[in-house]
């Protein structure tokens, strides 16, 4: 059953080629540079969990300036497409319960939780805007 639409069923914003999406609701987002890599990278603590890639993401703040505007062009060019490469993976660490049993906690690999840390305003602001009562 899961297997059926392999290859057949996918998001409506790939495949897009140079076309973007431009929703009403979504304002034009600022592109990312390397200041904010580094601003970013430094606000992870030192004994934040690595992912599958084993790369502690503040160290994308030890890259030289032209690494960090490199690490944002191609962060700008993954928003372009509207979709992440299908070999980044999610780490799956099981934390053991007070009480017994296990936690399951998903570590994202290091590039995609800086992205998010850089766009955390823009989706604060979203919610704001798109928060219905209705929701919940």
């Amino acid at each position: 059953m899961w297997h059926a639409f392999a290859g057949t069923a996918t998001a409506p914003w790939r495949n897009l080629g140079n076309l973007t999406l431009r929703f009403s609701w979504m304002p034009e987002r600022r592109r990312l540079n390397g200041d904010d890599v580094l601003i970013a990278g430094k606000c992870f603590k030192d004994r934040t969990g690595r992912g599958a890639d084993d790369f502690h993401p503040r160290w994308f703040a030890l890259l030289t300036p032209a690494l960090r505007q490199a690490v944002a062009e191609f962060l700008n060019r993954l928003e372009e497409l509207g979709y992440w490469p299908t070999q980044i993976h999610t780490l799956i660490k099981l934390i053991p319960k007070a009480k017994g049993g296990n936690r399951p906690i998903g570590l994202l690999i290091s590039i995609v939780r800086l992205w998010e840390r850089m766009r955390v305003h823009e989706v604060r602001k979203w919610k704001v805007l798109a928060f219905r009562g209705y929701n919940w």
